[in-house]
């Protein structure tokens, strides 16, 4: 059997170098990070870096590592009931970056959209 001129096209490795070259910048100027589980995702549009850690205090020292600013692009996702998942989404360095909390957030939400 012959292949398909329809045979879907992927992109190379090499398009998630900067991914790779992200995440080990954060590595150098970090060192304290602790470590995230993390996917690179390469699409035909780009490269996404999916981090995730498993409480909130090492969200937010990515966060801040990251530079996202407290108020953008962060958002509390709701799981069920009163429960959510913090999540923040940034593009730096040109990658887009998908930062999560694996910890669910109890109890009600303030008014500045963070657990109160």
């Amino acid at each position: 059997m012959s292949p398909s001129s329809t045979t879907p096209t992927h992109p190379p490795l090499t398009a998630a170098l900067p991914a790779c070259r992200l995440l080990a910048g954060l590595a150098a100027l970090h060192p304290g990070l602790p470590a995230a589980y993390t996917a690179i995702t390469v699409l035909d549009h780009g490269v996404i870096l999916g981090l995730t850690v498993d409480t909130t205090d090492v969200w937010e020292a990515y966060r801040a590592a990251l530079g996202v600013a407290v108020g953008d692009e962060v958002a509390l996702i709701p799981a069920s009931d009163d429960r959510h998942y913090l999540t923040a989404d940034a593009i730096v360095d040109g990658v887009e970056v998908h930062l999560t909390s694996a910890v669910l957030l109890l109890g009600p939400l303030d008014t500045q959209g963070g657990a109160a």
